[in-house]
């Protein structure tokens, strides 16, 4: 029986003109090479080249080079639809971020992707770090962003760092903050608006800050907008403030940081289509990391 292979490498020698060259293309050894062509010919039990050198076909030759070569294309073909099938049925990716690396990573990830492969699509779930958690522990979907972990369901997942997000003050630009030399030791001085992506932070003047306020807002986008209406001052990591409108300044603290991490499940292994995504957000973090 004649293997696809063989023909590959009849079809290969042929269109490469030489022995050496196809060798060369195929990543074998001219004499596996010419080895494929002598069993092709011992099947069909005549010569397909004119000579040694397998530069010049003969009338059979080139009969059989058309049939195997629409065979091989064909062959090529039937593999690519097959990868295309299998990501098309797995083409529907699930992610739960939490909002501030949703806005920074997913984007250009996303982007790229699509562009790449355009019947893929995406579902985003916009959720704490707790939720998400619970989201890829459940198997309701394929990976997750988070800033921190459930110690619950920590055990279930697998965990890969993307990014260390730096805290910082979140203050209008011309607040005092701004030209104090110790701007956090002198948080607790000011209106402070608190929100739950301070929580676990330590530092006294931040837990007197905490202590005093009298205003906590959830969402971040209607704490900026609060901040930029000089209301108080806020505590937040660096990628929630990618965009924050020109009167408002952030200063980082030379300590404070959270971990962003990619969390998938231990008992589930990603789609063709969830693992291309996961990939390229994973390099998007170390792009963004060196940056």
């Amino acid at each position: 029986m004649i293997k696809t292979q063989t023909l590959r490498y009849f079809v290969t020698v042929v269109k490469a003109g030489t022995l050496s060259q196809a060798a060369q293309e195929l990543g074998r050894t001219p004499s596996a090479v010419s080895m494929r062509i002598k069993q092709l010919e011992d099947f069909i039990k005549a010569p397909l080249f004119e000579n040694e050198r397998k530069s010049t076909l003969t009338e059979l030759g080139k009969r059989v080079f058309e049939v195997a070569n629409q065979h091989v294309d064909h062959f090529h073909d039937t593999i690519e639809a097959i990868e295309r099938y299998a990501l098309f049925v797995n083409g529907l990716v699930r992610v739960a971020s939490v909002p501030s690396a949703a806005v920074t990573f997913l984007p250009p990830a996303i982007r790229a992707l699509q562009q790449a492969h355009p019947y893929i699509s995406i579902d985003i779930s916009d959720l704490s770090s707790y939720a998400v958690c619970r989201q890829v522990h459940m198997g309701n979907v394929d990976f997750g962003i988070v800033s921190h972990l459930d110690s619950q369901v920590e055990q279930t997942l697998q965990v890969k760092h993307l990014v260390k997000d730096r805290y910082g003050i979140v203050c209008q630009a011309d607040h005092p903050l701004t030209q104090h030399k110790q701007p956090w030791d002198a948080l607790a001085e000011h209106p402070f608006i608190d929100n739950g992506l301070t929580r676990g932070l330590i530092g006294e003047a931040l837990r007197q800050a905490k202590d005093h306020s009298r205003l906590f807002i959830h969402n971040t986008t209607s704490l900026i907008a609060f901040v930029q209406a000089g209301q108080g001052v806020t505590v937040l990591p660096e990628l929630a403030c990618r965009s924050l409108p020109k009167p408002l300044r952030f200063i980082p603290h030379a300590r404070f940081s959270r971990d962003v991490s990619l969390i998938t499940s231990h008992n589930r292994k990603l789609s063709t289509a969830a693992q291309l995504l996961y990939e390229r957000l994973y390099e998007g973090g170390i792009k963004f990391q060196k940056n």
